[in-house]
């Protein structure tokens, strides 16, 4: 991520949640089931004109980092979007160092769409990053939920838990 680190207040987290409207701007929790611990958010930019939605996933909790947790929240929103709403497609970005989410993107089925060069500007140090933008439309989604990877990715997420 390409934040700043900074301690947020309660009325940082309120002014926050206030920019979402639940229409075009969707703010929505990851949780825990069995512990109800809030673990992550998906953010959700609506278009609702060009039918498109620009999506955001972050796990803020480590210990839920790399533990098949984004495919699971991924199927399901997926699934939601494409087969219960209008949307004809997601988008998605990541500074191009992230090799992790770009692997991650490729093989769940979305398409590179473009590396944009010195496209953001470091937190960090004021560098110049590259960024990557991402696709993935319902065909393209479907496709991958029937190759090999996509059947085993979505048993091994609808198995019952012990």
């Amino acid at each position: 991520m390409n934040l700043p680190a900074r301690k947020l207040q309660k009325s940082d987290i309120a002014n926050y949640i206030r920019q979402f409207d639940q229409r075009s701007r969707l703010l929505l929790g990851i949780f825990e089931k069995r512990a109800r611990t809030h673990i992550g958010i998906i953010r959700v930019d609506a278009d609702h004109v060009a039918k498109e939605c620009l999506l955001n996933v972050f796990i803020g909790e480590p210990y839920h980092r790399g533990r098949g947790l984004m495919s699971e929240v991924a199927a399901s929103t997926f699934d939601y979007v494409f087969e219960k709403t209008k949307f004809k497609k997601l988008t998605a970005s990541t500074l191009a160092r992230n090799e992790l989410i770009k692997s991650y993107l490729i093989g769940a089925g979305w398409r590179l769409d473009r590396t944009h060069e010195r496209e953001l500007r470091s937190t960090a140090d004021g560098t110049m990053l590259d960024v990557c933008s991402f696709s993935i439309t319902p065909e393209q989604w479907r496709a991958w939920k029937e190759t090999g990877a996509g059947k085993r990715v979505l048993q091994r997420i609808r198995a019952p838990t012990k």
